[in-house]
């Protein structure tokens, strides 16, 4: 059983992307609380890899904070979509890839101190590219490197996007040396 009982739920904001919700809470011994949480619905991330070895990640403006960040292809699951179609979609609109090679690999909470967000992260082999269908929104880079230079980037912090670091770090493993 769970160890906090919600009491009451009301949402405070919904856009197309997020809701957030405030959530009464009775705690384990017996007092009231409050808990907010952005309800986000589930997502994927792919590490894109062509045949020769080398990933495809992506720089994007990114208005929240500010700043071009490095990323791999992303994006939220939408409703009755399974996550491979989704990853499957998301690598053809974010870099214009397109593969026969898609494992999941795992999957994550992205932020579970304030959301509810799952994160399935995909291992795409054997990408090829080609016209990309980003929405007017993305504003991206698509950048193809070395696998030493792109775990280089995440060891030494350049890759500032936490669940895209933790996504290269879950398929490392499997990427053969060369």
């Amino acid at each position: 059983m769970y160890p906090i009982k919600t009491l009451h739920t009301e949402v405070l904001l919904r856009n197309r992307w997020y809701a957030i919700r405030r959530d009464d809470i009775l705690l384990p011994d017996g007092s009231l609380g409050e808990y907010n949480v952005v309800d986000r619905r589930d997502a994927v991330f792919i590490i894109p890899v062509l045949p020769d070895g080398r990933i495809v990640l992506i720089r994007h403006y990114r208005h929240t904070v500010r700043d071009w960040v490095w990323a791999v292809p992303a994006g939220s699951i939408e409703d009755g979509i399974d996550p491979t179609a989704m990853a499957r979609t998301e690598l053809r609109e974010e870099i214009g890839g397109r593969t026969e090679s898609l494992t999941l690999v795992g999957d994550f909470f992205t932020m579970p101190g304030i959301s509810n967000e799952r994160s399935y992260v995909f291992l795409a082999r054997d990408v090829r590219l080609g016209t990309h269908a980003r929405d007017p929104t993305e504003i991206i880079e698509s950048h193809i490197l070395e696998k030493k230079d792109v775990y280089d980037m995440v060891r030494r912090g350049a890759i500032k996007d936490a669940p895209c670091a933790l996504a290269l770090c879950l398929v490392e493993h499997l990427l053969e040396d060369g």
